[in-house]
């Protein structure tokens, strides 16, 4: 039995997938890990499958796209591991790294662990946050994070990112998670209701929700792109507006899943019409999350 199961899902991405397990390779102790990539109905997969198949990597497929948690949830009921790595196919190491320190620390009533997650040119990328709120979104709407930097403070603290810490009202960016496997199975693991995007915050709240802590670990970093496997920056901000919709419905009820659905067709709205001055493209973009968000109207998500 392994100690540790690396799970990377890949989609539409061979090559990307393919140097993310290398830089695990190369960097990390592997002693009592086990490697799993799973692939969501890409469009070609024969060279990664190939590779797993040399590199010792288990490797499964998905005939059909059911979406991120659903492939992920496959593996972590396959795994052998005590403890579960999911890992973006779209992050990788710079630098050695191993587990032992990090599982030392989760003892206790740690749920779920996240790491230092980097931009590409090696700076701080945020991926500590608050709950989502609609305090928070109408901050974060009308911009005065970047204006005030006490709600700059309240969003994204940047002093958290050089120290360990626990925490019972923040939750971690899902680039790297570190998490007792029979924890997340006793919480219900990943919601398969959402698609993509979200899903780690909707299982970190009810890791709180249960009395469990979300540790930071700074210590090992990991260098992510961000949004490779959409594309399309309408594509993501679509499935981030409906998993967001989805989460408030489930954990604050359907007023406040209304109240936000109208905070965010108003933005998507004003947007349109702001940039139809300059920007026909993105008006177009924006006009038609405005017409999906209508189009939902107060029908359950």
């Amino acid at each position: 039995m392994s100690v540790v199961s690396i799970i990377l899902v890949n989609y539409n991405q061979e090559q990307l997938t393919i140097k993310s397990l290398e830089s695990i390779r190369r960097f990390l102790d592997a002693k009592e890990t086990e490697l799993m990539v799973l692939d969501n109905a890409s469009r070609s997969w024969e060279k990664l499958q190939a590779y797993c198949d040399s590199q010792r990597v288990l490797f499964f497929r998905n005939e059909k796209n059911l979406g991120y948690a659903a492939a992920v949830n496959r593996c972590i009921r396959q795994a052998s591991g005590e403890y579960i790595f999911l890992l973006n196919n779209d992050a990788f190491f710079i630098e050695p790294f191993t587990f032992r320190k990090v599982l030392e620390e989760m003892r206790g009533d740690t749920g779920m662990a996240g790491f230092h997650i980097l931009n590409e040119d090696r700076s701080t990328q945020y991926s500590i946050y608050r709950f989502p709120s609609l305090f928070y979104y109408l901050m974060d709407m009308i911009r005065l994070s970047r204006v005030f930097p006490i709600f700059s403070d309240l969003i994204r603290n940047r002093k958290r990112y050089t120290v360990t810490g626990r925490y019972r009202d923040m939750y971690l960016k899902g680039v790297a998670m570190l998490f007792h496997k029979k924890t997340v199975e006793d919480a219900g693991l990943f919601d398969e209701k959402i698609f993509l995007y979200g899903e780690e915050t909707d299982l970190q709240f009810r890791l709180v929700k249960q009395g469990r802590a979300i540790l930071y670990y700074p210590d090992i970093r990991v260098v992510h792109l961000g949004s490779m496997g959409t594309g399309d920056n309408f594509l993501k901000l679509g499935y981030i507006q409906k998993s967001l919709l989805y989460y408030f419905n489930k954990h604050y009820g359907r007023f406040s899943r209304n109240v936000l659905r109208a905070f965010m067709m108003f933005e998507t709205g004003l947007k349109s019409l702001l940039f139809l001055l300059f920007n026909k493209e993105k008006s177009s973009g924006y006009l038609n999350l405005f017409r999906s968000l209508r189009k939902n109207g107060r029908s359950s998500l």
